[in-house]
This record gives C-alpha cells, structure tokens and sequence, in this order.
C-alpha cells in the first residue's frame, strides 16, 4: 500500500512534529502549458522546498506538449525520477483533463466509442435506424420506442400507450443518440461511452498499456503490482460496463522512499 505507515499501532510525537511524505499534502498539480521543456522538473524541488509530500500530475486545459507523446513521457519519467531523489511521491492521473475514459479524444476519433444518450422529441428526427449495428457504427440516432402520454391537471402523467413511430401528435418519441464530435473539453471530439466494453478496451491499450511499454515511470520496477492495476481497471469494465464514477488508486513504490501512484 501507499500509505503503508498508517498501520502502525500509534502515531508518535516525534512523527507528529516532522512528518514524512505519505502523511504531507499532494497539491494536485495542473499541467497546462508546454511541459517538455524542463520547467516541470524544476518545480518539482519547489514542491520540496513548500513542504509538500507529493504531488499529482494532471493535465488541464492548455497542454501545448502532446498528450502521451514522446515528450509528455520524458516529462513524467523526469518528474517520477526528481520525485524519487527527493523522496516525494509522484502521483498520476490517466487522463487529458477529466473526467478519465477518452484518451484526450484519441478513443473517441472512432464513432463506435463515443458517449450515447437518450433523446426524447415530438418531432421524428429527419434521419434514424431502427438497425443497432448501423447505430453503432455509424452513429446514427437508434429509434426506440414511442409513448402518447396523458397528463392530469396538475401536470403529472396519469398514463401512456404505446404507438407506433408515425403516429400523430401528441405523442414523444425515444431515440438513442450518439454524441456528436466538436467538444473542446475532449479535443473536439466527445467523451467515452462508458457503457462499452470495446471501448473501455480501448482507453486501456492507448493509455495503460503505453505507460506499461514506455515504463516511463518504472511502474514494471514491481510488474505484479502493476499487472494488479490493469486487471482492476478490466474487473470494473466487466461488472459495471466502463469507467463510471468509481476511482481505484494503484501504486508500484520505489522503496522506502519515491513512489508512483496511477489513479484512475
């Protein structure tokens, strides 16, 4: 565990006074600008000096490095490895901004991955199939179902019958509809469907699996460890069908001094 000292059967005062990294604040640390150019590692003694235990690298909204590209993984190998000498913890979210699941967009260039919704009109929408393959590859909206609703004087729904597509008015129509591209947030395209086992598959091979052949950060220093992440990440795509809201912290430590931590 990271915090393996949390197990000890008191806290003694001469801890309490000067504490070591693990019970230090971990400013979450954005990366919005240029991050190869060795700034990053300089601020990371600023870190030291400030008092902190640690740190998170997330990137935000201005990255002007390439998300996982070469640079990017100098600039966290480099971070990782001042964290270790100083004896922080370097900590890393697996994401271009949040929330984690798209790769920065690069999942969902492909339209077979991208978020789905339900969509209710009284209008029939001017294009749609009834065909869920052809709705998933090519994102066309999934007809669904259509309902004519009665409502009561105060507004609520007394009841509903169900009616075919071109029936009259009155009448609300369900579709399935698939994200369009065009979201800066996600580098103008959309976020994951995270419904999607394919998808999901995805995020793993461009995101964990490049951290786990560039070993940028010696996560493979003690591979079952990191083999133990990977297959956590899968065991929440397989019983819950994506990502989600739940968050799992997956560490490979250094030793006693310098840890990574993947948070994803």
């Amino acid at each position: 565990m990271l915090y393996e000292k949390k197990n000890d059967g008191q806290l003694t005062a001469e801890l309490f006074k000067s504490p070591t990294s693990e019970f230090r604040g971990f400013p979450f640390w954005a990366w919005n600008g240029a991050v190869d150019d060795g700034e990053v590692v300089d601020q990371v003694d600023i870190f030291k000096e400030m008092g902190f235990g640690g740190f998170y690298m997330h990137v935000r909204q201005g990255l002007e490095t390439e998300y996982l590209g070469p640079g990017f993984m100098k600039a966290v190998r480099d971070c990782v490895d001042k964290a270790k000498d100083l004896g922080l913890y370097a900590c890393l979210y697996d994401e271009d901004r949040w929330p984690s699941g798209c790769a920065g967009g690069m999942v969902t260039k492909d339209i077979r991955y991208r978020a789905r919704y339900l969509l209710s009109v009284c209008s029939p929408l001017d294009e749609y199939t009834e065909d869920p393959e052809v709705a998933y590859r090519e994102g066309v909206a999934l007809y669904l179902a259509s309902f004519r609703p009665e409502l009561g004087e105060d507004g609520r729904l007394n009841s509903y019958a169900k009616c075919d597509h071109e029936d009259g008015e009155g009448m609300r129509r369900f579709y399935l509809a698939t994200q369009e591209a065009g979201m800066p947030r996600f580098n103008y395209q959309t976020y994951v469907d995270t419904m999607s086992r394919e998808a999901i598959d995805k995020f793993i091979e461009i995101t964990h699996e490049s951290y786990y052949r560039e070993d940028p950060c010696q996560l493979c220093l003690r591979r079952q460890r990191y083999e133990q992440a990977r297959r956590c990440k899968r065991h929440l795509r397989n019983t819950r069908g994506g990502v989600g809201k739940r968050r799992y912290d997956l560490y490979s430590a250094y030793g006693d001094q310098g840890k990574i931590a993947l948070s994803i």
